[in-house]
């Protein structure tokens, strides 16, 4: 079984931005980190804070969902960490495929 490619990950998760939390942070962060190393200084700071905020709101929402006692707290606290974890994979693949040249 082959691996998928960057611009493959990009393409899927762009086509399900609307069905998944994960989609949608995912593509945001590839965008943003597409978009850091032709920013200005201010957007350059922007990004780097959104991207340390989806690190803690990850991690806040993970223990969220291990407190969670009803259905609708659980289902809002796996929507957070879908999204946040959607954010930290594409910030990582992004990088990664900025490191390789971004093939």
């Amino acid at each position: 079984m082959s691996r998928r490619t960057f611009e493959e990950k990009v393409k899927y998760n762009a086509e399900n931005t609307s069905l998944s939390e994960f989609s949608a942070g995912y593509y945001w962060a590839v965008t943003l980190y597409k978009r850091y190393s032709k920013g200005n200084a201010s957007e350059k700071r922007l990004i780097n804070d959104i991207f340390t905020d989806a690190r803690q709101h990850y991690y806040k929402a993970s223990e969220e969902l291990k407190r969670a006692d009803s259905d609708i707290a659980i289902y809002n606290a796996k929507q957070k960490v879908d999204y946040n974890k959607g954010m930290l994979c594409g910030m990582r693949d992004a990088a990664q495929a900025r490191k390789n040249g971004w093939k």
